[in-house]
């Protein structure tokens, strides 16, 4: 494993760092900022797409193959093709980005909200919401709720706050081509908001509407972390598809939290009348390599896939540098690509167990929601308890017959169901109050649970909702159309 092949060079581009490393053809290039979902609040949810979406040059052409994307921490521009069109696309974007085209922020709004209509519940979502909550890194599970009401002015100042030289780094699949320059304005570099979880206790489960069990944990950067990620997910697939059938797939997925914490996320699809023993099949998974760590077949099959991987896949080093590109706009220190594979060679069994093993005690579980998890590892967060104020039946003879009832006080709202089952937000945990057509009002509590409310539903509805809006302050308000 010599180094030469994935020898990753540092330069700079007026005053932005820049890392290339040889690569296969395309020539990319990539334009990276500290940036993404992370850092919104739900009132403004979006508007780092909105600015990635504004930036494009809208009469670029087809020189070069181009895209973007805005991730939980990040915010990428990329360009493959001949080395000097990229050159000179990334330049007409960091043009772009200083004189930003509000003109045409209407239209964006109405392409992202077409795109977004794709957008589905994810099992990495809502972990994301689970642990972290209706701010930061739990945003990362909701739609772009604030893309209708951000304004023009938030969106520039936005732009001059995050997309700016020391907020940014290049990368790219081979030399600097001459012609390469930003127009960047100065601006102080942004690591990601630091990780703050919910405080609920963990171990924890949770019932989402989602068709997979899925769970998550936190860990550092280490390579015994990554290790361990990558056997546990190498056994819940030989587990549950290849020995008995369960589940067609298991899903991985690493995203950056912070300076100190990546989150793992691992998801299983599965039949509903599987799901309660797909769950139990990864619990048993997850604590059984906490228990005993990896086998030596588990160890060897390791090192025999990444020294494929850097023989077979001449892409393996880039995907090293786009990461090791993120970490430092966050701070973190990387190892050379070869020195983390050298690391991992040397990793002994009882390292990946104990990495993994700490990470448990971390550990968060999804399920979906007709599935109960009874066993006492795992902790449950219950709604607060049912308000005491002004009750709100449903109309007319309605109240007779049962039915979901509202309780309105000033600490908060119930609705309270035929069984005693019940919702609660308190007003003091309030992330969002959105508000909708026709009254209807949605209550988005800081830890991610929400509570709907149609006033319709309600013998003087509009009460209901009145008090809703006086509880919530405005600048909690997202009002829609």
């Amino acid at each position: 494993m010599s180094s030469g092949p994935n020898e990753i060079h540092v330069d700079h581009v007026d005053g932005v760092p820049l890392l290339w490393m040889e690569g296969p053809p395309p020539f990319t290039m990539f334009l990276i900022f500290r940036v993404g979902q992370a850092d919104e609040r739900l009132q403004i949810a979006g508007i780092t797409h909105l600015v990635e979406h504004l930036a494009f040059p809208h009469d670029h052409g087809d020189a070069v193959g181009n895209n973007g994307t805005t991730d939980l921490t990040s915010t990428r521009f990329f360009a493959w093709g001949e080395p000097d069109e990229a050159a000179q696309f990334m330049r007409r974007v960091s043009q772009t980005l200083s004189r930003l085209p509000i003109d045409r922020l209407d239209q964006q709004r109405d392409i992202i909200a077409t795109e977004e209509q794709r957008w589905a519940v994810t099992p990495g979502g809502e972990l994301l919401i689970a642990r972290y909550g209706a701010r930061a890194h739990g945003l990362a599970g909701f739609r772009q709720l604030g893309l209708r009401a951000i304004t023009p002015s938030e969106v520039t100042d936005w732009a001059a706050r995050y997309f700016t030289a020391g907020n940014a780094i290049v990368c790219m699949t081979g030399p600097p081509p001459g012609r390469l320059s930003l127009e960047l304005p100065d601006g102080p570099n942004r690591p990601a908001p630091l990780a703050d979880p919910e405080p609920a206790p963990f171990p924890r489960w949770t019932p989402k509407p989602q068709a997979f069990v899925a769970i998550s944990v936190t860990g550092g950067h280490d390579s015994a972390m990554g290790a361990a990620a990558r056997m546990v997910e190498r056994r819940l697939f030989d587990r549950l598809r290849t020995r008995k059938a369960l589940s067609y797939a298991v899903h991985a997925d690493t995203k950056l939290i912070d300076a100190n914490t990546l989150h793992r996320m691992f998801a299983a699809d599965c039949l509903e009348d599987a799901a309660p023993q797909v769950t139990d099949e990864v619990i048993a998974t997850a604590y059984e390599f906490a228990e005993s760590g990896p086998t030596k077949a588990e160890m060897d099959d390791d090192i025999d896939r990444l020294e494929r991987q850097l023989r077979m896949d001449e892409r393996a080093g880039i995907g090293w540098m786009l990461y090791a590109a993120e970490c430092y706009l966050s701070g973190i220190e990387v190892e050379e690509f070869d020195e983390y594979i050298e690391r991992r060679l040397s990793l002994e069994r009882n390292e990946i167990r104990d990495a993994w093993r700490a990470a448990c005690e971390g550990l968060l579980l999804c399920v979906p929601p007709w599935v109960t998890v009874n066993d006492g590892r795992f902790a449950i967060v219950d709604w607060p308890p049912v308000v005491s104020g002004r009750t709100f039946h449903p109309p007319g003879f309605g109240r007779f017959r049962g039915g979901t009832r509202a309780v309105l006080s000033d600490a908060g709202f119930s609705l309270v169901g035929d069984r005693g089952d019940h919702a609660t937000i308190t007003f003091d945990r309030v992330a969002a109050l959105l508000r909708g057509r026709a009254g209807f009002r949605t209550v988005i509590a800081m830890d991610g649970s929400e509570v709907s409310v149609d006033p319709a539903a309600f013998a003087s509805g509009e009460d209901l909702v009145a008090g809703l809006d006086r509880a919530v302050p405005r600048e909690r308000w997202i009002t829609f159309a």
